[in-house]
């Protein structure tokens, strides 16, 4: 019965750490896509209002490449934040199921948006360093 008593215990803090996940990375994904989105496009602007008395810029190409891998990278940002979230929701029905003495289907399937939480966000890491080198590369032309 003790046993029982701190397993429901474990599973109790357990499902507070997160929901306490859940929060933090909600906070933590608003503040990291305003970051990237305005970092993004207030290097492109000075790039362009420095680089604004040239007659003709060169391989804008580059520029507009990195910005829509800035732009992939915010949506895949967001796709991740989607999945984790659902990942959290199904831990915390699985927990609470176990809390109520259920059997619980929740916890099959659950590696799916874990495993795909984990590719996006790398993916989207990846994409974003592209796009700061495809920044990098129409600036060193264009200087």
């Amino acid at each position: 019965m003790d046993r029982d008593k701190d397993l429901l215990e474990e599973d109790y803090e357990d499902r507070r750490q997160l929901i306490t996940l859940s929060a933090d990375q909600s906070k933590m994904l608003d503040q990291w896509l305003m970051s990237l989105s305005a970092g993004a496009f207030g290097l492109s602007l000075l790039f362009i209002g420095t680089l604004e008395a040239k007659v003709q810029l060169e391989n804008v190409g580059a520029l507009l490449a990195a910005w829509a891998a800035f732009g992939a990278c915010v949506a895949l940002r967001l796709i991740t934040f989607k999945t984790s979230v659902k990942m959290v929701m199904k831990q915390i029905a699985y927990i609470d199921d176990r809390i109520e003495g259920k059997e619980s289907e929740e916890k099959k399937g659950w590696w799916l948006p874990r495993r795909l939480t984990r590719c996006l966000s790398n993916a989207s890491l990846v994409i974003f360093f592209v796009g700061a080198t495809l920044l990098g590369v129409f600036a060193i032309t264009n200087i």
